[in-house]
């Protein structure tokens, strides 16, 4: 979350150009620019907060409760319209056409039902990969130095571009 509130996934880099290793920059040099307090007055180290997914997973689930107890309601009215159609209550066109909208609504619901419990899995998905990353970052607050073991706690993976044969170049794409 930065200083405006808004929520980013996103780490913005602003010097990129020191991300190799070479007559251009040094990557050690890029993140301590980022971490480093006294050179970067514009990072926010509280962007990262663990109950981020908090109020989205609430929410979903207790959509998943109000739906379960709708569906429930929905077989209950239906046992009745059945009782009512066996006793001669209810003619069997007019039980055909509520039983057609009992299957309807209940299938919509139990797909929304699907649709919420991935979202439930991937949101805390999500919110347990935050608190890795903040674990991280607060682990890492305060370095003076910047070795492969802190570099590969930030960096996940490193994915490299094809050969370019015609000018011997590769793009890297990190």
């Amino acid at each position: 979350i930065g200083k405006d509130k808004k929520v980013s996934g996103i780490v913005l880099i602003d010097e990129i150009d020191k991300i190799t290793k070479d007559y251009r920059g040094d990557p050690a040099a890029a993140l301590l620019d980022v971490l480093d307090k006294e050179q970067n007055t514009m990072f926010c180290d509280n962007y990262i907060e663990e109950d981020l997914f908090k109020d989205k997973i609430k929410n979903l689930e207790k959509e998943y409760t109000t739906i379960n107890k709708e569906l429930d309601n929905k077989s209950s009215m239906f046992a009745i319209l059945y009782e009512d159609r066996n006793s001669g209550v209810l003619p069997e066109r007019e039980f055909l056409i509520l039983m057609n909208k009992y299957k309807d609504d209940s299938t919509k619901l139990e797909e929304r039902l699907k649709v919420i419990k991935k979202e439930i899995n991937s949101s805390n998905i999500k919110k347990d990969k935050l608190k890795n990353k903040k674990t991280i970052f607060s682990k890492y607050k305060k370095i003076d130095t910047l070795n492969i073991e802190i570099v590969g706690d930030f960096i996940d993976k490193v994915l490299i571009g094809h050969l370019n044969e015609a000018d011997n170049s590769r793009e890297i794409k990190v």
